[in-house]
């Protein structure tokens, strides 16, 4: 019986972490999946034209669930391209990502807020 309450835990724990994000500065939204067991993430969405160039841009990549963080996987900088070895969490909601060269105590953590609506026009309610 314990196993199974662990594994509906496991489950419904890995379910959370798939949404929509905005990053720190709210210039993009990244959509975090799972596919095939590894966790990833692509901007979905950009605030203005110059940054159309990053639409669709994996920016988090093959990250495998351990415990409550997910390890393994990169982050990629969508503005210079540079590529860090990550690790990601949930936390209170929202998604928090760690990218670092080495070790993660070199690295920095960014909190990612869960996106609560969609914003189809600059009049939607949307916060922006």
């Amino acid at each position: 019986m314990w196993c199974l309450v662990m594994w509906l835990a496991a489950v419904s724990y890995a379910d959370d972490i798939e949404g929509r994000y905005w990053n720190p500065d709210h210039t993009r939204q990244v959509e975090v999946k799972l596919n095939e067991g590894l966790l990833t993430g692509t901007i979905v969405w950009v605030r203005t034209p110059e940054q159309h160039d990053q639409l669709g841009q994996t920016i988090l990549r093959d990250f495998q669930r351990a415990g409550d963080r997910w390890m393994g996987g990169t982050v990629v900088s969508p503005v210079n391209g540079r590529v860090y070895s990550g690790t990601v969490w949930l936390e209170a909601g929202d998604l928090m990502m760690r990218g670092y060269v080495g070790l993660p105590v070199f690295g920095r953590t960014a909190r990612l807020e869960r996106v609560e609506c969609l914003p189809t026009s600059k009049d939607s309610h949307c916060k922006l």
